[in-house]
Parts: structure tokens; C-alpha cells; sequence
């Protein structure tokens, strides 16, 4: 006899919200390292619009965002904005304030994500396949199915 169908959906609906909550948990920690670290500014220079795939948006599919260039000690470093457009002539095409790592200049972002949202739906949705997997389990384990 085998383990029951439902016991090994549960647990892999398990791994699953398990999986949500520790992406949640690395980004944050690597967004918290990523400001701390970050403490020299640098005026940002748009160079460049570059377009990224966003099956989102069901207009153009792309979504456009500025790559910007900066100096440090007169060597230039680029880093690409985090805030798009759906329209490439709507990617706003002023300076920046870029904040770089000193000791990493490479190391910079243009200003803190506000990934809250995208977190919030992955903790409720990593706890909503915890539950639905426990509660499978259970189920199956009493007897129910």
C-alpha cells in the first residue's frame, strides 16, 4: 500500500507555500543589505530606454524603463531604474539621485522598490497552500476522503 494521494498533494502544497515564504524572506533581507551598504549618491544620467517582456500588460506586452549612467571616480557605472512605463515615450527622462555601495560602486539602485504588495500576495498565498496542505493531511489521516 502506497501513500495516499492526498497526503503527498498536501505536502507538496506544503513545499510550495513553504517556497513563497522563503522567497519573501532572501529578497527582504537582500533589499535591507542593498540600502545599508548603499550610502554615496551620484547624479544619475538617463543613456538609455530598454524594454522588458510584461505579460501583464495586455497592450504592447513591454514594459520600458531607463538605464541610467553615473560617475565615481571618474569611472562610469550604469544601473537600470525600477520604475517603468508602458509607453516608451512615458519613461520620465530626468536626472536621478543613484545610491552606490563605496566600496562596490557597481552596487547601486535609483530609489528603495516598494515591494510590499508583491510580498504581501506571496506570504498570504504561502500560507494559504500551508493551510490547504495541513489541511489535506488531515483530512486524508481522519479518514474523510
Amino acid at each position: 500500500m502506497g501513500v495516499p494521494v492526498l497526503v503527498v498533494i498536501g505536502a507538496i502544497l506544503m513545499i510550495l507555500g513553504g517556497t513563497f515564504w522563503l522567497v519573501v524572506k532572501v529578497s527582504q533581507k537582500y533589499y535591507a543589505e542593498l540600502y545599508q551598504s548603499c550610502t554615496s549618491t551620484a547624479t544619475g544620467v538617463v543613456e538609455k530606454v530598454v524594454g522588458a517582456r510584461n505579460f501583464r500588460n495586455m497592450g504592447n506586452g513591454h514594459t520600458f524603463f531607463p538605464v541610467y549612467k553615473y560617475t565615481v571616480d571618474g569611472e562610469e557605472y550604469r544601473c537600470q531604474g525600477n520604475k517603468g512605463a508602458h509607453k516608451e515615450d512615458k519613461v520620465s527622462r530626468e536626472d536621478v539621485t543613484i545610491y552606490y555601495d563605496p566600496n562596490k560602486p557597481g552596487v547601486s539602485y535609483t530609489d528603495r522598490a516598494t515591494n510590499d504588495k508583491i510580498f504581501l500576495n506571496f506570504k498570504v498565498g504561502g500560507t494559504a497552500l500551508l493551510v490547504l496542505g495541513i489541511l489535506l493531511i488531515i483530512l486524508e489521516v481522519a479518514g474523510v476522503f
